[in-house]
């Protein structure tokens, strides 16, 4: 049985260069231009607070197109960030992050019980939000909560080294 196709349609490079932070929706597929000379893609899981939880695929090119048969073969690599969307999506002067498409299909449920810590990071005590919005009325420990990330908006400083990491460990190729 071959495999059934995401409901995408891809827009150019540039075709819409800034979306509102209203507009930007899960399941959004967006390119973000790692260097001169290269493209990465990823997808837009869910919201929280502070900004839209991401995660980048196994997918870097030297131009920012991407097909659809190319997105449906694409893999998650990483861990899901949390990113500042208003900045890089809606109020970048630079535009080199752009949403390129949407996933009428996309399926949130696997990430359902990606979790997040918030509170004091020299505190004892910290809260819990989920990916879906769910948050615990119980406060945890430090130990609790050691193994989550902060519900904290990662720089371009960490999601460059994810990807100088990825592509290091493929000796510098894209695709």
């Amino acid at each position: 049985m071959e495999k059934k196709l995401p409901q995408i349609k891809i827009r150019e490079w540039n075709e819409k260069p800034r979306t509102k932070m209203r507009f930007i929706r899960i399941g959004d597929i967006f390119c973000y231009q790692f260097s001169e000379e290269m493209f990465v893609f990823g997808q837009i899981l869910g919201k929280v607070n502070v900004g839209h939880v991401i995660q980048f695929f196994d997918f870097f090119q030297a131009s920012p197109t991407i097909t659809v048969e190319e997105l449906s073969r694409a893999q998650f690599m990483g861990k899901p960030i949390i990113v500042d969307s208003y900045t890089l999506f809606d109020r970048s002067p630079v535009w080199s992050w752009q949403i390129i498409s949407h996933q009428a299909d996309f399926d949130p449920s696997p990430f359902k019980d990606l979790a997040f810590k918030w509170g004091d990071p020299n505190g004892l005590h910290f809260g819990k939000v989920w990916l879906d919005g769910r948050t615990e009325p119980k406060i945890f420990s430090r130990e609790e909560v050691e193994e989550l990330d902060w519900e904290a908006c990662v720089g371009s400083i960490v999601y460059n080294r994810i990807l100088e990491e990825e592509l290091a460990s493929r000796g510098n190729k894209g695709v």
